[in-house]
C-alpha cells in the first residue's frame, strides 16, 4: 500500500512540472500583432484589479468565518457522560406459538431515540 502523503507529493510535483512546461511553451510563442498586445495589456489590467478586489474581500471575510466555525465547534463538543449500551428486550414466545429456536427480539425504540451513539 502506498503512502497517501507520498502520492500527494508526487502528484503535486508532476503538476508543477507540467505547469512550468506549458508556461515556457507559451512564452516562446510569437506575442502577436500590436493590436493583440494592446488587448493583452487590457486583460492583464482587468484581471489584476479583479484579483485585488477578491483578496480584499477574502481578508475581511476569513476572520469572521473562522470565529463562527470555532464557536460552533466549541458548542458541538460531546459531553463526557457514560452512555448505556442499547439492549433488546427479549420476549419468550409460548410453547405453542414458537416458530423458531431463538426467542423473538423486540427493540425498544424509545431507548434508541435517547441513546444515539
Amino acid at each position: 500500500m502506498t503512502d497517501p502523503l507520498l502520492f500527494a507529493f508526487v502528484v503535486g510535483m508532476i503538476a508543477i512540472l507540467a505547469a512550468s512546461y506549458i508556461t515556457r511553451w507559451i512564452l516562446k510563442r510569437d506575442p502577436g500583432t500590436a493590436r493583440m498586445q494592446e488587448v493583452s495589456k487590457y486583460i492583464e489590467v482587468g484581471t489584476s484589479a479583479y484579483l485585488k478586489r477578491q483578496l480584499k474581500t477574502i481578508i475581511l471575510v476569513i476572520p469572521w468565518l473562522a470565529i463562527i466555525i470555532l464557536s460552533w465547534r466549541q458548542r458541538r463538543r460531546p459531553t463526557k457522560r457514560r452512555r448505556r449500551p442499547i439492549r433488546p428486550h427479549i420476549h419468550e414466545t409460548s410453547r405453542h406459538d414458537r416458530t423458531a429456536y431463538a426467542p423473538n427480539i423486540d427493540w425498544n425504540l424509545n431507548n434508541l431515540k435517547h441513546q444515539q451513539v
